[in-house]
């Protein structure tokens, strides 16, 4: 809304005509994103766990870094409109059971991550709990054959590992995001399940 990344509104359309030629477009909406009760405690959790790492990195700068960022993300958390803008999506959706549509979405102000959820296409949707980490962001979706959900995400942090996290309620609670043994420069990543139940992630795999 005005050029800066934390103001961005994310948008959607819905098509029933797509088949033969390009869609013609039935509808258009504002995806406002109002926070679940708990949004509020989970980033500060996080927040804490993150100033407890602060003192792992060797590098003055990463820590001062790190402490800047949550020091400016304590204060942006309880403000309502911070926590509804921002929200933007990078990777593609993924659909559970046929009906339920489960939108990644990432939010540079809290280096989180979490599913805009919608079970009639569109026409309501619900907003999970958010995958929190010291910056994670552009969650990537892919589903175990049990039906736990696991994301994989960009690393903004001086960890520079992809991240991981699981949902095990059809994406509307996670795990805190974990780093992986996989490098990332603060690249995008993304993942795939193929039909025959193997995973494919692309990744820039270079410290």
């Amino acid at each position: 809304l005005n050029n800066q990344w934390w103001t961005s509104l994310t948008r959607y359309r819905t098509s029933t005509d797509y088949v033969d030629g390009p869609p013609k477009w039935d509808w258009q909406d504002d995806l406002w994103m109002v926070m679940p009760e708990q949004f509020v405690d989970d980033v500060n959790a996080e927040i804490e766990r993150g100033r407890a790492e602060i003192p792992s990195f060797a590098d003055e700068k990463d820590r001062q870094k790190m402490s800047d960022m949550l020091d400016k993300r304590a204060d942006d958390v309880n403000d309502k409109l911070h926590r509804r803008l921002g929200w933007m999506p990078r990777c593609q959706p993924i659909v559970l059971n046929g009906n339920r549509m489960l939108v990644p979405l990432y939010n540079d102000t809290f280096g989180a991550g979490l599913m805009a959820i919608t079970d009639d296409w569109g026409a309501t949707w619900q907003v999970s709990r958010p995958i929190v980490g010291l910056s994670i962001e552009q969650p990537s979706i892919v589903q175990k054959s049990d039906g736990t959900l696991v994301a994989y995400m960009r690393d903004g942090s001086p960890h520079l590992r992809v991240h991981r996290s699981e949902s095990s309620d059809g994406g509307f609670s996670w795990t805190p995001a974990e780093p992986t043994e996989l490098p990332n420069p603060e690249s995008s990543v993304a993942v795939v399940g193929l039909s025959n139940g193997h995973w494919v992630l692309a990744l820039n795999d270079v410290d």
